[in-house]
């Protein structure tokens, strides 16, 4: 397994989509345990006036407070994942440390990890919606896990962008990863 997700880089920043959620306690405790391979951080977010064409939109960035779902590790997912559940691992010992094919975090900049195609594919149907500038951030913002090959330049390898939007769930998946 891997993620996707969000890693401190001063000095960077991306386009996201920002969502003003109320949760009681109930929901929220399902979000923390349905998420929990990410730590979440709170983070400034930068309010951007719409991109509408309307002149009489405000021009004015604003700057407020939000929870982003960031890198976390093996250890912390493992802590989690006790508190949480209250389960053993796979293989009923009380701990994954030491356990390469568990985890999420562990892949190695050389590791040659790509991003699942139906995923993907999820991730491009969705920003697509919230526009132009969005996607082309997303493209040009992420990583593959060699920290170095934007998602744009391995969208354009021969045959990888074809592939990936061909990737389609399975009927139960469906609904979830439609974009």
């Amino acid at each position: 397994l891997a993620s996707l997700s969000a890693e401190e880089c001063h000095g960077a920043s991306f386009v996201a989509a920002a969502f003003d959620v109320e949760l009681d306690a109930a929901q929220w405790a399902a979000f923390v345990d349905r998420e929990r391979e990410y730590a979440l951080v709170d983070v400034d977010v930068a309010e951007d006036p719409p991109v509408d064409g309307d002149a009489s939109t405000s021009t004015t960035t604003t700057t407020t407070r939000g929870l982003m779902c960031a890198r976390s590790s093996d250890v912390e997912l493992d802590k989690k994942q006790h508190l949480l559940r209250g389960k053993k691992n796979r293989g009923g010992h009380d701990s994954h440390h030491g356990d390469a094919s568990w985890g999420v975090w562990h892949w190695p900049a050389s590791s040659g990890l790509l991003p699942a195609d139906m995923y993907l594919r999820h991730c491009l149907l969705a920003v697509a919606k919230a526009g132009a500038l969005a996607a082309r951030s997303f493209e040009d913002d992420t990583l593959l896990a060699d920290r170095r090959t934007t998602l744009r330049a391995y969208l354009a390898q021969p045959g990888v962008r074809d592939a990936v939007m061909r990737a389609t769930p399975p009927a139960d998946l469906a609904r979830r990863f439609g974009g």
